[in-house]
């Protein structure tokens, strides 16, 4: 019975994992028009984030009282590095990869996560690196690459892509990866709602030295940014780091990681069907890939051999 609890509270997170994958893909939905109406990636970030903390905290206080409450030194420190690096310091270095690159080559890089994941997860945790996930990874890998179009876009011109921008992207996705294996490790002490507001409230206060609040507010003042900043704080921020933090506990971090996999693919989707771009039959084939990789990670009962 017991197994069986077990084999089902998976299944609803490896659905949750999925879900939080679709909402960050549908990002682009709403960045897009703020983006177009003055706003910088910074302040869409600072708002995004600062919103989606403010939130957190007033319902934690009124309903949740005890998710404020944290102690101990060590997890402290895990709440400031999932802060600070899971949530600031991701988005300012994968803001940066997309000034300094291209859009393809920073939604690739950032997604180098899942092999950082892997290799942290075996070191740290211990967690069995098997056939399954090399190959769910290498597959989910490859269709990341050609669903995005990185093959099309590096077969140009690349004088414009910098070795800044490269090392700026991979920063991004090793910073996705340490909220991964974070909020994997405060799990087996705190409720995602607290993981999430400190992490969020922790990353409002390290973007507010880099974020232009006089740029900012005369856009605000001009534009109703509101109706696309809620969106985007709520459905596309607030609630995916709930679904996937939340998947965290019943679905190990590298196979969460690659999961994940589907926010690009879903990205790119959207921009087929909504923003009408185009698509090719190499683009087709890497949306296949990522979810045949899925598919892979969760057929069979029995994990195949360890590898190390």
């Amino acid at each position: 019975m017991h197994c069986m609890s077990e084999r089902k509270a998976a299944k609803i997170s490896t659905i949750f994992i999925m879900c939080s994958a679709v909402c960050w893909g549908s990002i682009g939905l709403v960045s897009r028009p703020l983006l177009s109406y003055g706003l910088d990636p910074v302040h869409i970030t600072f708002l995004r984030c600062s919103i989606t903390a403010v939130t957190l905290i007033i319902f934690s206080a009124l309903f949740k009282r005890e998710s404020l409450r944290i102690s101990g030194i060590k997890n402290t420190l895990l709440f400031i590095g999932s802060g600070v690096v899971g949530v600031a310091l991701m988005y300012v270095f994968y803001f940066k990869t997309v000034d300094s690159a291209t859009l393809s080559l920073a939604a690739v890089l950032l997604y180098t996560a899942p092999c950082f994941v892997l290799i942290m997860s075996c070191i740290f945790f211990k967690e069995k690196v098997t056939v399954k996930k090399i190959i769910a990874l290498v597959i989910a890998s490859a269709g990341c690459v050609l669903s995005t179009g990185l093959i099309s876009t590096l077969s140009g011109d690349v004088s414009h892509i910098s070795v800044l921008g490269v090392l700026t992207g991979a920063a991004a996705g090793l910073c996705y990866a340490f909220y991964t294996i974070i909020s994997n490790q405060l799990l087996k002490t705190y409720s995602s709602l607290t993981i999430i507001t400190y992490s969020f409230s922790i990353g409002t206060i390290c973007l507010i030295p880099v974020c232009d609040f006089d740029s900012m507010l005369d856009v605000m003042a001009q534009v109703n940014v509101l109706p696309f900043i809620i969106p985007l704080s709520f459905c596309c921020t607030l609630l995916p780091y709930v679904l996937y933090t939340f998947g965290l506990n019943h679905v190990e971090p590298s196979k969460a990681s690659i999961m994940a996999l589907v926010e690009p693919v879903v990205a790119t989707l959207w921009s087929i069907l909504y923003f009408r771009e185009g698509y090719t039959l190499t683009g087709l084939l890497g949306i296949v890939l990522v979810f045949v990789s899925i598919i892979i990670l969760n057929i069979g009962k029995a994990e195949p051999e360890r590898l190390s």
